[in-house]
């Protein structure tokens, strides 16, 4: 919840309360207590909800305002957390997110592979568990890179070998199964970083000839000025070489149709480089949702 809409949850949960006086309101009467700045308020009536949506709510209350370690903590400490009803589909992602964070990765990725039958209620657990593991392609050392908008070092080989097979094998197909599941309901943004994991994980693949493909693949959206916006930042960080024109026009379009914006300035910036700094973000992020 936002502070911005605060006043609107609490017109709607006056409506609620008049025709329905029964109905729960102890978890929307937490955020707002949260949102207005009364944390421990908050955190006292979601300890106590027993139901999924209150202990996924709590989870992610506690990460907020008291730290991941506390939150893991309280995670740990709980006898039914294996169990399929203890959190929400959104619950499980949060969970799985803080469990990478704190550089747990295979319990992460474990967690988010038995969670495969809620992909459908909470597509974002095909995104968080392909981007896990992806990001366990990685020495463990720069694997928070993966999670964060930090720099991602494209001198640093995936680790290779049996294990790191079946983990980009495993990436593939939740990424694509987050693009076809998010295309549906307008998540271009998120749709947009999978495509891009999912390139990154074919350009790093050991088998040249899926590289080979990729490279191509990268040369020829570069012909298209629109594609190219996205595409430069990934042909700069892979050395891949490709014609300026297609882009150049384009971005020349629309600087005299009103200015360039976003991903488009970021082009601008790529095109005067004649290859991609030490270190630079190509994959994106994920966050804790409530």
């Amino acid at each position: 919840m936002q502070s911005e809409t605060l006043s609107v949850a609490k017109s709607c949960l006056d409506q609620l309360h008049r025709t329905d006086p029964d109905a729960d309101r102890r978890i929307v009467d937490a955020l707002i207590l949260a949102t207005e700045g009364n944390t421990d308020g908050a955190l006292q009536i979601l300890r106590d909800i027993n139901t999924p949506d209150g202990r996924a709510v709590f989870f992610v209350t506690l990460f907020r305002t008291r730290g991941k370690e506390t939150a893991l903590s309280w995670f740990d400490d709980q006898s039914g957390r294996d169990s399929a009803g203890f959190l929400t589909a959104v619950g499980r992602s949060n969970v799985a997110m803080c469990l990478a964070q704190m550089d747990r990765w295979e319990e992460a990725a474990s967690r988010l592979a038995a969670a495969q039958g809620y992909v459908e209620e909470w597509p974002d657990l095909a995104f968080t568990e392909g981007m896990i593991n992806a990001a366990m392609l990685l020495p463990i050392e720069r694997r928070r890179h993966a999670l964060e908008m930090n720099p991602f070092y494209t001198e640093i080989r995936p680790i290779e070998g049996t294990e790191a097979d079946r983990r980009r094998t495993r990436a593939r197909v939740c990424l694509e199964k987050t693009a076809n599941l998010l295309v549906n309901i307008g998540m271009g943004d998120r749709v947009q970083v999978a495509h891009g994991w999912c390139l990154w994980l074919r350009l790093t693949d050991p088998t040249p000839e899926v590289v080979h493909e990729a490279r191509q693949e990268v040369q020829e959206g570069m012909k298209e000025g629109q594609k190219a916006v996205d595409l430069i930042p990934v042909a700069r960080a892979f050395g891949i070489e490709f014609d300026e024109g297609p882009l150049k026009r384009y971005l020349l379009h629309r600087a005299r149709t009103g200015g360039l914006i976003g991903g488009e300035l970021v082009a601008e910036f790529f095109l005067g480089r004649a290859a991609y700094p030490k270190g630079g973000s190509i994959l994106g992020t994920a966050n804790m949702k409530v």
